[in-house]
């Protein structure tokens, strides 16, 4: 039997979704509660690694519906703040060699496609919850509407901002990283992008990125270290990519301005514990991180995964959840740090460490470009950084 069936899911994004997948997969039965009336909510595009497809696949979602939602990743090209051609990571080739490609995806498409990969009725849109109670018999939140939701367990899957976070995992400010990004999708990738080709330019202070996505789309970021709550104007992003590389300045150029979206880089310290008796928090409610590893996304598919695995084959919900922590903790929080870490090196600020940089990039031994795509592909990232350890 089962340490928890009945699975009430806080938050219809990446996480809860991901999670929902894997618990059907496994025969229990899970219930999606999903603040907003859709399902997919904002944000651009993103990378899914390898290890989080081959979740993606083992829970449900065909391939079919993953090539709807996203180009296959071929490599990362990696240029300098003029254009050169400096690195490049052969992502792809790399991920075949753990069974599921990697790809550049639309965020918004593919929660909608995970979503519509389960049965009906599982994610319910429009239910805000305001607060959990619980015994040792079961969990049950209760919705704004004044309706109560109950289950075996509750997960809370709210994403970086989560209301419920201090009382089931303590306190836990989020943290500025000093960074913020921009980012859109366009359905038409601009002359010069290469298709599964990501590129990424690293300047002073500042990097871009353009990456084809679904259906001769692209997707595009610009990354500058600001202070909070400062909204770069499409005029200054345009100029600013057009001295690094054309075809981002023409993806930003062909993004009509209420598209371009603005987020500010949080991550969230290591919280004392994830779990309080029958709640549990899963994704950026639990470890937070800026995007600079490209790990957010998988990492929360991959938090379902485990969770939803454990949960049917634990003999009690605190062995579980004891459990999940123990897989899952020590990792995400090594990749929460390492992703600041990323940012830093790639956007460095000083002209002799981005000329020392650059150097190091231009003469990339071919092992050592290896070893970074495979952190990549399998979510190795350290607490130092891609190709830090």
């Amino acid at each position: 039997m089962p340490a928890a069936r009945k699975i009430v899911i806080a938050g219809g994004g990446v996480s809860g979704i991901s999670l929902a997948l894997a618990a059907v997969k496994r025969g229990l039965e899970p219930v999606v509660l999903e603040r907003y009336d859709d399902i997919g909510g904002g944000g651009s595009g993103f990378s899914i690694w390898s290890y989080a497809i081959r979740c993606l696949l083992d829970n449900g979602v065909s391939q079919e519906a993953i090539d709807a939602c996203g180009s296959p990743y071929v490599a990362t090209d990696i240029y300098n703040s003029k254009g050169k051609l400096m690195a490049t990571i052969p992502v792809g080739e790399l991920s075949e060699k753990h069974g599921a490609q990697s790809y550049d995806m639309d965020r918004r498409k593919l929660v909608t496609t995970m979503a519509g990969a389960l049965p009906g009725g599982v994610v319910r849109t429009g239910c805000n919850v305001v607060e959990v109670d619980q015994d040792s018999d079961g969990a049950t939140v209760l919705l704004e509407s004044g309706e109560r939701v109950g289950g075996d367990v509750v997960v809370v899957a709210e994403g970086i901002h989560a209301a419920l976070r201090a009382e089931i995992g303590g306190p836990g400010d989020l943290s500025y990283s000093g960074f913020t990004g921009t980012g859109g999708i366009i359905p038409t990738a601009p002359e010069g992008a290469k298709p599964g080709h990501h590129a990424e330019i690293w300047a002073r202070g500042a990097k871009g990125g353009l990456a084809t996505v679904e259906s001769g789309g692209a997707r595009w970021y610009l990354v500058h270290r600001c202070e909070a709550g400062e909204v770069p104007k499409k005029e200054a992003l345009v100029e600013e990519a057009r001295g690094y590389f054309e075809p981002l300045a023409a993806a930003i150029e062909s993004t009509p301005e209420d598209e371009i979206q603005t987020h500010e880089a949080w991550d969230l310290p290591p919280l004392e514990r994830w779990h309080a008796g029958r709640a549990v928090l899963i994704g950026d409610a639990a470890h937070a991180t800026t995007p600079y590893a490209a790990m957010g996304a998988c990492m929360a598919i991959k938090d379902g995964d485990v969770l939803a695995r454990l949960l049917a084959e634990s003999e009690s919900v605190e062995e579980a959840f004891a459990g999940f922590e123990s897989e899952r903790k020590a990792q995400t929080e090594s990749t929460v740090a390492g992703a600041r870490k990323s940012a830093s090196w790639a956007m460095m600020d000083s002209a002799l460490g981005a000329w020392f940089r650059n150097e190091l990039m231009e003469h990339l031994p071919e092992e050592k470009a290896n070893a970074i795509g495979e952190e990549m592909v399998v979510g190795g990232v350290s607490d130092k950084g891609y190709g830090k350890d």
